[in-house]
């Protein structure tokens, strides 16, 4: 049993073969088409004449020609070929000519006249269409400016200065003399306090860094040496460190209390 596809090409050969395996305008035998003749009035659709029973489809095919691709385009989408004053030049093509644009208006007189007998017919009141009122011209609106209302600001908590943590990124730098290390001190105050630290703070805190043993001086230059920090984790391992060690010797202390009591 033969396939749809292979349906489709015999019958289509079978077309090409009845109308002469030639193009009707040019007598060109390749990329040939199979299009409806311009004076047929009978509708039908040529994609579907092939699932047709063999005698309609030979009745199809007398109405039909064969045209080459050129001609074919030619034939179906030129205004030349077009039928003017028919519903597919005037609304689906949109055709602007005179003929059209009466086909367009008495279609739509009509249309309006059917519509009418039938809502007689069926009893119903006719639409009549109110002329629309004039529309007043638009006023532009003017608004009022919104009041500025400031976001509210977040509360910010003091902390005190650690000079370990708040000074982090200083360890280790090369200073060229121990002014310029006070005014680092006191760029650093005043990013912790938001704004400018008091006079003579700086200071303090030199003095501070000076009593730890947290400054080393060669010459002049002058190195900022604080201890290292510690985070959560190296807390909690030293914390279990020194209970593994006091574990260890109050174990050793019994045994040698053992010892001594001869167990």
């Amino acid at each position: 049993m033969p396939t749809p596809i292979e349906n489709y090409h015999a019958r289509r050969a079978e077309a090409l073969a009845s109308m002469g395996g030639r193009c009707a305008r040019c007598g060109s035998t390749e990329d040939l088409h199979i299009v409806k003749r311009p004076d047929v009035t009978e509708k039908f659709t040529v994609s579907n004449v092939w699932s047709r029973t063999a005698e309609i489809r030979n009745h199809l095919y007398s109405l039909c020609e064969a045209l080459c691709g050129e001609h074919a385009k030619a034939q179906m989408w030129n205004k030349g070929h077009l039928k003017h004053g028919a519903y597919w030049a005037a609304y689906k093509k949109k055709c602007s000519c005179e003929i059209c644009e009466v086909y367009r208006k008495e279609n739509s007189a009509k249309r309006r006249e059917e519509r009418k007998v039938k809502r007689e017919a069926a009893g119903l009141p006719l639409r009549v269409r109110k002329p629309k009122p004039p529309k007043a011209p638009k006023t532009p609106k003017i608004r009022a400016p919104k009041p500025y209302t400031p976001k509210p600001q977040p509360v910010q908590i003091q902390r005190p200065f650690n000079v370990v943590t708040d000074l982090h990124y200083m360890n280790g730098r090369k200073f060229p003399s121990v002014e310029v290390l006070k005014s680092s001190l006191r760029k650093a105050l005043g990013k912790h306090m938001g704004g400018l630290p008091p006079a003579g703070a700086q200071d303090q805190l030199y003095g501070i860094l000076e009593q730890k043993g947290w400054l080393e001086y060669s010459g002049r230059t002058c190195y900022l040496r604080l201890p290292a920090l510690r985070n959560e984790r190296q807390q909690r391992q030293e914390y279990r460190a020194n209970e593994r060690a006091a574990d260890a010797d109050l174990l050793a202390a019994s045994e040698v209390n053992h010892e001594a009591c001869g167990y």
